[in-house]
């Protein structure tokens, strides 16, 4: 897994920040554990965005609002649901996307 770890210490494709996902993993012994261990840590972050820049990121990354399709998928009932829910759900999604391009990415290069 060595080669794993210089590979995501090289490369920043990630938008969080993967060297405290590393530390807090310690010596992974598979990118199976790596990529559990990252994605409980997206999964645990739920503020990503506080409330004064996420009305700003909804204008930007979510003009069709399907933010609000993530929320309901998610069970969150509408009068639950503000500009920092959505941004943050949003942002979460897009993280996790990232974390399934990167495994592909790794796949691709053989470096897993």
């Amino acid at each position: 897994m060595k080669r794993v770890k210089e590979f995501l210490e090289k490369n920043t494709i990630l938008s969080v920040p993967v060297e405290e996902v590393i530390s807090a993993c310690g010596d992974f012994e598979s990118f199976d554990e790596f990529r559990d261990t990252l994605n409980d840590f997206i999964l645990d972050d739920e503020h990503f965005v506080l409330d004064l820049d996420a009305m700003d990121y909804l204008k930007e990354n979510d003009p069709n609002l399907s933010s609000i399709q993530i929320a309901i998928e998610e069970g969150f009932d509408i009068d639950q649901l503000n500009s920092v829910v959505l941004a943050n759900l949003l942002i979460r999604q897009e993280r996790l996307e990232e974390l399934s391009r990167l495994e592909e990415y790794m796949h691709q290069f053989q470096v897993i």
